[in-house]
């Protein structure tokens, strides 16, 4: 054997592993995710009690808020995995069926998500999936320049953060309140 074949052979073994480790992790994130999305399901047609007094849906967190983030962050990492391995053929068929699952848990998730009312959630996928089409910008979208594309972007995030803080204004007033106060007492002291 020649030199070429065994370093070949050597980034041939190591893609291999990289592939096998980030489909188990992918494997046992989604089943996770899975098991998150039918408790939410199930506190939202009122088979389970939910943990928090006056809200239905929290999953196994104490709070829809935390709920709500992990719903994004599900969407966040399961979609973009989903898309971009669905590009490479022939797939095998436990792959093709981990990315049919991960379709499924963010359709899911998408559902339950604004039933958490978490503006957190909201706004940090929106930013994922701002970050995940500037990604695909090069790729698929090659009309847009990156100037106008991150004009557009401001823009729409200037949008979504108004919309954000007038959503629960109440709230919101009290989380700038609260931060108020936080920097007020440490420039006195």
């Amino acid at each position: 054997m020649d030199q070429d074949t065994i370093i070949h052979g050597k980034i041939a073994q190591k893609w291999y592993w990289r592939q096998v480790i980030s489909l188990t992790l992918i494997c046992f994130f989604s089943i996770y995710c899975f098991i998150e999305v039918v408790l939410g399901f199930s506190q939202l047609f009122g088979l389970t009690q939910s943990k928090h007094f006056s809200r239905c849906i929290t999953g196994s967190f104490s709070n829809p808020g935390p709920y709500g983030g992990f719903l994004s962050l599900c969407i966040s990492i399961l979609a973009p995995y989903a898309y971009r391995n669905n590009r490479t053929f022939p797939c095998p068929l436990f792959t093709n069926i981990i990315i049919r699952f991960c379709v499924v848990i963010c359709i899911s998730a998408a559902i339950l998500l604004p039933a958490t009312l978490s503006r957190a959630a909201f706004i940090a996928l929106y930013f994922n999936i701002t970050i995940f089409i500037y990604r695909l910008k090069n790729k698929c979208f090659t009309r847009f320049t990156s100037r106008r594309f991150w004009l557009w972007s401001i823009l729409v995030s200037a949008i979504v953060v108004v919309v954000s803080y007038l959503f629960k204004k109440e709230s919101a007033d009290g989380h700038l309140f609260i931060a108020r106060i936080c920097v007020i007492t440490m420039l006195n002291h």
